[in-house]
């Protein structure tokens, strides 16, 4: 199962950007969309004309997906998570410490557009 963590509200434009119907066809596996923009910028919500995709789950508070991820991480055995959320707030910090203590194999996908110095004294690194 490939399961994307998604800081945005997540329209149509996101959906064909990132391919999502056609690595389900090529994959045949099980692609799960999480759309945590009520969590981490929910302020941004309005910045996104277009209608939500219909195969985003929304989430609205970390609790409610934070139980929902251990109840698909215990029921998946290959679990990957395709993560494009940047560390740019306490909760978004909250959300890859469970990640990583979940152990899943985890895809960090980041925007070309913003420079990751890689140091040994980044906050990124020591978390």
């Amino acid at each position: 199962m490939f399961l994307f963590l998604f800081p945005y509200k997540f329209t149509d434009s996101f959906y064909q950007r990132h391919q999502i119907n056609i690595l389900k066809k090529r994959l045949k596996d099980k692609v799960e969309i999480h759309d945590l923009s009520n969590i981490l910028n929910k302020e941004w919500n309005q910045a996104f004309l277009n209608k939500r995709h219909k195969s985003a789950k929304v989430f609205n508070t970390l609790d409610q997906w934070k139980l929902y991820f251990k109840k698909i991480a215990k029921k998946e055995k290959k679990l990957y998570v395709i993560n494009l959320l940047d560390i740019n707030s306490i909760n978004s910090i909250y959300i890859h410490y469970i990640l990583k203590k979940s152990k899943v194999k985890i895809i960090q996908f980041c925007s070309p557009e913003v420079c990751i110095k890689n140091s040994k004294n980044n906050f990124s690194n020591k978390i």
